[in-house]
């Protein structure tokens, strides 16, 4: 059951541009509990110039993260301004990146369709990495891969019986290696 007096706090509505102002990100940021929305409010703050220090001091963020963010936030601004006319590096950046074919729909006012249509067309497509689980020890056995926009595959193709567990997020490979571990082995039937 939730809590009432925190109801109000479990959920953001998601931020428009030029819709909230300074004091309002404060209490935002500094109001517990911190919930899945608040990246939004983050990035906003970013977009209107709230300097890195001043966010992580109201929300205890890592400034090495708030950094990662500013670099995608700056991006977006120059895939905006090239809105129709974005080039194949940038597009490739930004899947690097990985910003979604309708991320860069809404940044470009290109029709999503029309983006992954592009995004094709230039050979700019995922490829698989292997997760060396044996620290290049010795081969391994029971690797596992992810997604993602570079050139080499890296898949070794064989008749085994496999088991695909989809994930997303802002999570990379290395990171909560003890949970990837730990969902990569299920049981077979």
């Amino acid at each position: 059951m939730t809590d009432p007096d925190t109801a109000d706090r479990m959920y953001i509505e998601p931020v428009t541009p030029g819709t909230v102002s300074k004091t309002e990100l404060e209490y935002k940021f500094a109001t517990p509990p911190p919930n899945s929305q608040r990246m939004f409010f983050i990035k906003h703050a970013m977009e209107n110039g709230m300097a890195q220090e001043t966010i992580n001091s109201l929300t205890g963020i890592d400034p090495w993260f708030l950094y990662q963010m500013k670099q995608i936030v700056e991006f977006e601004k120059c895939i905006s301004l090239a809105g129709k006319d974005i080039f194949q590096e940038t597009l490739e950046k930004a899947k690097r990146m990985d910003l979604s074919d309708r991320q860069l729909a809404h940044l470009t006012g290109i029709a999503e369709e029309k983006v992954e249509s592009l995004r094709k067309k230039l050979g700019i497509v995922p490829v698989y990495k292997l997760v060396d689980t044996c620290a290049a020890e010795f081969k391994a056995s029971t690797p596992y891969y992810y997604s993602t926009y570079e050139k080499e595959c890296e898949t070794r193709v064989s008749d085994r019986k496999k088991v695909m567990i989809l994930g997303g997020g802002p999570n990379r490979i290395g990171m909560a290696l003890s949970l990837i571990i730990a969902v990569s082995r299920p049981p077979l039937p």
